[in-house]
């Protein structure tokens, strides 16, 4: 079988296009939040995907990212909630990465005033941390486990281990 080149140039072009459908190089927007929310309400099981990607990607917006948990809150698709308990149990949703990086770059310039911005740094990602294990421990009690003791237990010995 014998293409033309005219022939040729279109299935490239069919194959580029399917491709960049297919994947999506750019950041979403807030817009795209919203347009998927509602052709999920149309129907689309697919927008459902996709705002679960959005929500779970690190390379978009945190405001997009919020704005698409927030969207899926609407929802109480098993796949969201089982989305959204994975991000809770992995800890996915904490920027440690670029923390770290930043730690990093002052500890590479030497200087010692960073040492205030560092212990400043201590004392809020400590803050933060409580914050966030207060309100696990408050979900905890408000939702029940199956064993309540077991889970208490489980409590007490990340405390533990953490104050160790």
């Amino acid at each position: 079988m014998r293409f033309t080149i005219k022939q040729l140039f279109i299935i490239l072009l069919a194959g580029i296009l399917l491709t960049g459908c297919a994947i999506r190089q750019t950041p979403y927007s807030l817009e795209d939040v919203e347009k998927h929310r509602l052709m999920y309400k149309k129907g689309k099981r697919k927008s459902l995907q996709i705002l679960i990607n959005i929500y779970q990607d690190p390379n978009q917006t945190l405001e997009v990212r919020i704005e698409a948990l927030r969207t899926l809150a609407e929802s109480r698709h098993p796949m969201t909630i089982s989305a959204i308990q994975s991000s809770v149990k992995n800890a996915n949703l904490l920027e440690m990465e670029l923390m770290h990086q930043s730690i990093n770059i002052l500890t590479k310039f030497g200087v010692e005033d960073s040492a205030d911005s560092l212990v400043i740094g201590l004392k809020n990602t400590e803050m933060k941390v409580m914050e966030i294990r207060e309100a696990i421990v408050n979900a905890i009690g408000e939702n029940g486990s199956e064993d309540e003791i077991f889970t208490l237990l489980e409590l007490y010995e990340v405390s533990r281990s953490n104050h160790a």
